[in-house]
């Protein structure tokens, strides 16, 4: 019984810090849109 509990526990433990890698991941994600700077560029409107 005492195995199963530590089992589920660890288990539990494993979710919450891949759960919030994924957060922080997530939350320091750059998104670049290349193709509008691409058209911006070549109109001369990007610095």
């Amino acid at each position: 019984m005492q195995q199963a509990i530590r089992s589920q526990l660890h288990d539990r433990r494993e979710q919450l810090l891949k759960a919030a890698y994924y957060e922080v991941l997530r939350d320091s994600a750059k998104v670049e849109n290349y193709y509008a700077k691409k058209v911006l560029d070549s109109n001369g409107l990007a610095n």
